[in-house]
């Protein structure tokens, strides 16, 4: 989706295969905050990057969600070409809904 945000750099980096892996780590430590404190502010930020991320899956309109596109598994499983954890990647997303 348009962005005007300036892309993260290190592994968040647009071209590096790992992109996306930061953000299953924060919605992980943020649900298990507001989970075991009720914390109400990391409830708000849970709430906040689901549903951003739902409107990206929505944009998408085909139900999927992830950093990186769906050829990268293609592409993992037949060669590695530069792409080198999405199935990790997509466990950390998962792990943090």
């Amino acid at each position: 989706m348009p962005s005007t945000a300036r892309p993260l750099s290190g592994w968040e980096d647009p071209g590096i295969g790992l992109r996306g892996h930061f953000t299953g780590h924060y919605l992980s430590a943020v649900a298990m905050l507001a989970e075991r404190n009720k914390d109400m502010a990391a409830i708000h930020r849970l709430n906040y990057i689901v549903n951003e991320l739902y409107k990206c899956q929505q944009a998408l309109g085909n139900g999927y969600l992830s950093a990186f596109p769906e050829k990268d598994f293609d592409t993992l499983e037949k060669k590695y070409g530069g792409v080198w954890a999405p199935y990790y990647t997509l466990h950390k997303l998962c792990r943090g809904f």
